[in-house]
């Protein structure tokens, strides 16, 4: 009969190795995507440093107070300083195109200061003082599109805290600054693990208030301090990929 011609056995041997092939295309293409994974230079931990320039729009206001009279004003403006980071994080490869990192950022230096004058609205003598920020870091999640395997363009959403101080003849008081933080920035691989980088941040923190005493014309003065700082820098530098 026909059927004859094409025994059973057979035609269940045919499924079986076509069954074998898929698995073969499905194995081959997980070993391609992986080998393309595994083509991104910048998956793993990093360790960077850098320098650059950075304005903080201090946008914050000084009042000196008598009892209840006021006795001394002050605005104070824009601190512009040299910035130095150290950054330690580490990438993760997302897929071939994609990578995906979180990381630090250090700045344990202090700026350079920033002077400003207090006048008196009741005809007192002025006096001055400064203000300077110190101990910057930076916590970040940062997502990054892949130009190339040495090529890297990312993003940065993060937590920034840094310390203010204010120093005048009466008074040296400091707080602790905490906003949210956006940066992007390109890097560039050109030796073996060794690359560098260019990045642009800005941060903005929340609004702070202070009072602290202070002698003043043999009497207690109040200073009352108020505002909500923001900063921008731009550095570059060189980091080492492991």
């Amino acid at each position: 009969m026909f059927y004859n011609r094409f025994p059973l056995y057979n035609y269940n041997e045919a499924k079986v190795i076509k069954i074998k092939i898929l698995i073969c295309i499905v194995i081959g293409y997980f070993c391609t995507a992986t080998i393309a994974l595994a083509q991104s230079h910048f998956a793993g931990t990093y360790l960077q440093a850098g320098i650059g320039y950075g304005v903080v729009n201090q946008n914050a206001t000084q009042t000196v107070t008598l009892g209840s009279t006021v006795v001394g004003n002050a605005s104070l403006g824009n601190l512009k300083t040299v910035v130095g980071s150290i950054g330690l994080g580490h990438y993760w490869d997302v897929n071939s195109d994609f990578v995906l990192g979180l990381g630090v950022d250090f700045s344990p230096g202090a700026s350079a200061s920033s002077s400003f004058t207090v006048t008196s609205p009741v005809g007192l003598p002025p006096s001055s003082g400064s203000t300077q920020f110190k101990n910057g870091r930076n916590f970040y999640i940062t997502p990054g599109y892949l130009l190339s395997s040495d090529q890297l363009i990312y993003a940065k959403l993060g937590y920034a805290q840094m310390t203010g101080v204010a120093s005048s003849a009466a008074l040296t008081a400091s707080d602790t600054l905490s906003g949210y933080s956006i940066g992007l920035g390109y890097k560039q691989i050109f030796a073996n693990h060794f690359y560098g980088f260019a990045e642009w941040k800005y941060v903005s923190f929340q609004s702070v208030s202070t009072s602290a005493s202070a002698p003043c014309l043999g009497y207690t003065c109040v200073i009352h301090s108020a505002g909500q700082p923001s900063g921008n820098d731009a550095i570059i530098g060189v980091g080492y990929s492991f």
